[in-house]
């Protein structure tokens, strides 16, 4: 198949299929949210069957990638100040964002003053007992807080 071929194709699938970003049953067509019954298959993009198909690693890959950036600019544009932070204080400004979302990260109070006063072990110490991350994600964070 040419690529001319294949942009035909596309074309042709495309408006038959529709274009969403978000997951959708195939059979009626609503999105599915938490607690949805679903009679078709949970569907995403150009009918694209996730019970037939999981999302290739690229697709995953770049969704990911975009997000991280949507995370760091929203971030960036509420708490200019953390671009100061050592790279591990930033990227434990970033993780709790993405975790959270930005406004989950603005009720870290105590630990994001304590970046901002350059307190690491302090900011360590909150992130660990901080409600809302995993254990892990908590422990994993104060190491890196007391690396920067």
């Amino acid at each position: 198949m040419t690529n001319e071929d294949l942009r035909a194709l596309k074309q042709q699938i495309a408006p038959e299929e529709g274009w969403r970003g978000h997951l959708y049953d195939d059979k009626t067509g609503r999105t599915i949210t938490r607690g949805s019954m679903v009679n078709g298959h949970p569907t995403i993009g150009v009918g694209h069957n996730l019970d037939a198909a999981p999302l290739c690693v690229e697709a995953i890959d770049v969704q990911f990638e975009h997000d991280l950036q949507v995370t760091v600019n929203a971030t960036l544009k509420e708490l200019p100040w953390v671009i100061s932070l050592p790279a591990t204080a930033q990227r434990v400004v970033y993780d709790v964002a993405y975790n959270a979302g930005v406004g989950g990260l603005l009720q870290f109070g105590r630990m994001l003053s304590a970046l901002k006063a350059n307190d690491y072990e302090q900011a360590a110490q909150e992130v660990s007992t901080a409600a809302g991350l995993s254990p892990a994600r908590r422990n994993n964070l104060a190491e890196l807080l007391r690396l920067a």
